[in-house]
């Protein structure tokens, strides 16, 4: 007989669970609505996956990205448990044969985005499909007063309503304050819930903040202190270019990583850092959701992320294995400051926010009135030149307006090439006597594509090249050939950026803005900041005891490896010691140098003190620096 442990053990190699699932398990299959909080890497998906195999029927997951659905489908085949997820990359042939499939119970997992699940064709099939689990995974989504709120996980209560009364909900979380746990449980109606909170402490895992005049010289130290697996965090595309190449020229295996490459370039660089070919990865938060790479023994932040949830779930991809790892947040002075500049840029004034909607429609050519449901490529940095707007604040109003319920952004969209024969079978035919070159790829797209002479179905042009014994751009060359005679409706895969319209498009006049949930969301954004700010100046609190406090789990105990309980370990700095420390680094700069070297001709354990005393003479111009970032005797 079937039972969690046996199950546990069968599918996912654990001898035992780790700390709140087994609880979390017990009472999804209790029949109770579950808000799951375990902390990153504590093992959330196990929570809903081992109940749904034990309850029977379809487990449908609500998740809000394309790339995170497709990487658990992949894990759950690959443990022969059938899965599949239904996204915006599948044609309606597709999307019918699959939900035949579910209705048929052939499917165990079925994913679906919080935008699919409410569209008139899922809904008609929910009557035919056995549910046995709803489980909402990233739940934090659901709240307007998180991080990363997402207008179309509002409406998971209204798809309750389609399901028996009895079926059960589990909302997964690793990052939500008391705060937003409330409103998760009403926005979502879950009355008399359980409640089970795994402990966000991650034991293993040691936070740093260092202040640095030279973010690129205190990772190449650092770095040359490690050996180990790294993950790199900055804010910018062209920054994890920059730094990737700056490693590489100190002889540091790196790569870079982030959503402007394509989706070969992006498996190819994820694949070599996971298989540990490339030891660090330098990537903008695009990367990380739903990789599974337990090895990771430092993650470093260049940049400060705008909130402490974002922070901690970054920097929890360290020591997975639960083996000591160390999480590093590295600024200068100036971008505290920036931090809390970022309020203007952040929520731009209502009149911004329609100047850049107008522009966005004629940027892409939307007529009023027209849009809803298509799909656009566009180019972010093109559009800010163009209209002379600033990215970030580009990108700011975007999601706004994505809040507001109006479009959708996302920067990592893949749609797989789409075709569909236009002509009959006759026509085929003769087409294949004509040109006999490509009479093996029309062969290959009617076997492995039903359908094909009948709907616009995905292909996939590396399949066709194995099956024609072909490059994949050959085929995609025939393709564009099948195209050019009439033969065949041929989009090629989209790999860039989208814009997708929610709403039909307005004009400026009547574009609706929600202002009291705007500057609500203005008000929940600036005490977010402020509490990251809190961390980065904090100097009196353990870390972990920090971030604990905010996630509302209190703890009179230390970790004891921090940078602030190993401040707290060392002597005081006395004035004599300071004048020591001080009188030194006036000798050392005799010749300018660079603060790195300057805090290396220390012992280690007096460096955080010369850290201070560096930025206590500079701020007094005792030292000046030059433009060459070095320190030099005024």
């Amino acid at each position: 007989m079937n039972t969690p442990q046996t199950l546990l053990h069968k599918y996912f190699h654990h001898a035992q669970f780790r700390p709140g699932q087994l609880e979390i398990i017990d009472a999804v299959l209790a029949g109770k609505d579950t808000l799951a909080l375990l902390p990153t890497g504590g093992g959330k998906s196990v929570c809903f996956q081992i109940p749904a195999l034990l309850l029977g029927g379809i487990c449908v997951v609500v998740s809000p990205l394309i790339a995170l659905m497709n990487d658990q489908v992949t894990q759950l085949t690959q443990k022969k448990i059938p899965a599949a997820a239904l996204h915006s990359g599948l044609s309606y042939a597709e999307i019918d044969q699959l939900l035949e499939q579910a209705a048929a119970g052939e499917i165990q997992f079925l994913y679906v985005s919080p935008e699919r699940m409410l569209s008139e064709t899922f809904l008609q099939a929910v009557s035919q499909i056995n549910i046995g689990l709803l489980a909402i995974d990233e739940a934090h989504c659901v709240s307007q007063w998180g991080y990363d709120f997402r207008p179309a996980y509002l409406k998971i209560a209204q798809f309750r309503a389609y399901l028996p009364a009895h079926t059960p909900l589990i909302a997964l979380t690793a990052s939500a304050t008391p705060a937003v746990q409330e409103d998760i449980l009403a926005q979502l109606h879950m009355k008399n819930a359980a409640v089970v909170k795994g402990s966000f402490e991650r034991k293993n895992l040691q936070y740093h903040c260092r202040l640095s005049e030279s973010i690129h010289h205190t990772l190449i130290q650092l770095l040359q202190q490690k050996s180990s697996s790294t993950l790199v965090y900055c804010n910018t595309r062209k920054q994890t270019r920059e730094i990737a190449e700056w490693l590489q020229q100190n002889s540091i295996s790196a790569t870079f990583y982030h959503a402007g490459l394509t989706q070969e370039e992006r498996n190819e660089r994820q694949i070599a850092w996971i298989q540990n070919r490339t030891r660090v990865i330098v990537a903008t938060n695009a990367f990380g959701m739903g990789i599974d790479k337990p090895d990771v023994r430092l993650v470093i932040h260049l940049a400060a992320p705008e909130c402490l949830e974002n922070y901690y779930q970054e920097a929890g991809r360290a020591g997975r294995d639960e083996q000591p790892a160390e999480a590093i947040l590295l600024v200068t002075p100036s971008q505290i400051n920036n931090l809390l500049g970022l309020a203007i840029q952040r929520f731009p004034p209502i009149e911004t926010i329609k100047k850049i909607y107008q522009d966005l429609a004629a940027f892409l050519q939307v007529p009023a009135g027209s849009g809803e449901g298509s799909y656009h490529d566009f180019d972010l940095s093109v559009f800010a030149s163009r209209f002379k707007h600033d990215v970030l604040l580009v990108v700011n109003t975007l999601q706004l307006l994505e809040q507001e319920g109006h479009l959708r952004f996302s920067s990592s969209v893949f749609l797989p090439a789409q075709a569909q024969f236009t002509c009959d079978t006759a026509q085929l035919r003769a087409y294949e006597e004509g040109y006999p070159d490509s009479a093996n790829l029309v062969q290959a797209l009617l076997r492995t594509y039903p359908g094909v002479l009948d709907f616009r179905v995905s292909v996939y042009e590396t399949q066709l090249a194995r099956i024609c014994r072909a490059t994949p751009e050959e085929i995609k060359q025939q393709l564009k050939q099948l195209q050019s005679f009439g033969i065949l409706d041929y989009m090629p895969a989209k790999d860039s950026p989208q814009i997708y319209y929610l709403l039909n498009r307005a004009t400026a006049d009547f574009l609706h803005i929600n202002l009291d949930q705007y500057h609500a969301r203005k008000k929940a954004w600036m005490v977010r900041m402020k509490a990251m700010v809190g961390y980065i100046e904090n100097k009196t609190i353990c870390r972990s005891r920090y971030l604990l406090q905010y996630f509302g789990e209190t703890s009179s105990v230390d970790c004891g490896v921090c940078d602030v309980c190993i401040r707290k370990q060392q002597s005081p700095l006395t004035p004599k010691k300071f004048a020591r420390i001080a009188e030194k680094i006036l000798q050392l700069l005799e010749q300018p140098k660079m603060f790195v070297e300057i805090v290396q001709s220390f012992p280690a354990e007096e460096q955080a003190h010369v850290q201070e005393v560096i930025l206590f003479l500079q701020q007094e111009q005792t030292i000046l620096r030059n433009d060459q970032n070095e320190f030099r005797k005024r």
